[in-house]
């Protein structure tokens, strides 16, 4: 049976991907004004506004896909400066991967806001099993989420996602109390 699911996060990919793989016209936008905030002279990131970025967006220098795309970008370029072509390029690969939340985090980190629409209906998936064999008794199950509860509620209509300031994860925690089953007469 089903608890109901264990992610709750926006519905991106429509909104960041067009249906031949490339990315969409807003989210490009998106981009583009993401980069115009890093960009001292609105043309190139030197090193060091390519730095701030990486920093802001993985908290730490030499973390993330976005960091290894940045200096494969400059490597390909043969200069230290990224372009707004090239800054584009790092998110068309992170989109190809299906990285549509890391995304939307950094648009959010970046720009203050992100593409997701609040409102709409979220991404909601059960990826979480517990799952045991006879020789355990449940006792009882936690469900994901609370369906009165006021947070729960914003989620599942889209007023607000996850990861956010309640919790730290997209994906929401599966729990069981459980007992070692008793010992069936005639088995040893």
């Amino acid at each position: 049976g089903g608890c109901g699911p264990t992610l709750v996060a926006p519905t991106l990919q429509p909104l960041m991907q067009r249906e031949d793989g490339g990315v969409t016209d807003l989210l490009r936008a998106a981009l583009a004004e993401a980069f115009l905030t890093l960009s001292a002279d609105g043309e190139t990131l030197s090193l060091e506004e390519q730095r701030r970025w990486l920093v802001a967006v993985n908290k730490e220098e030499g973390r993330g896909s976005e960091w290894r795309a940045a200096a494969a970008a400059r490597e390909v370029r043969g200069s230290d400066s990224l372009d707004l072509h090239a800054f584009v390029g790092v998110y068309e690969a992170e989109v190809a991967q299906g990285k549509f939340w890391g995304v939307e985090h950094d648009l959010r980190v970046l720009r203050g806001e992100g593409v997701a629409q609040h409102g709409a209906p979220p991404f909601t998936a059960t990826f979480d099993y517990l799952y045991c064999s006879d020789a355990i008794e449940v006792l009882g199950v936690r469900a994901p989420l609370d369906r009165g509860e006021p947070r729960a509620e914003a989620l599942l209509k889209g007023e607000s996602w996850l990861p956010n300031e309640w919790h730290a994860s997209d994906h929401l925690p599966v729990g069981a109390a459980l007992a070692f089953a008793p010992k069936r007469s005639g088995s040893e």
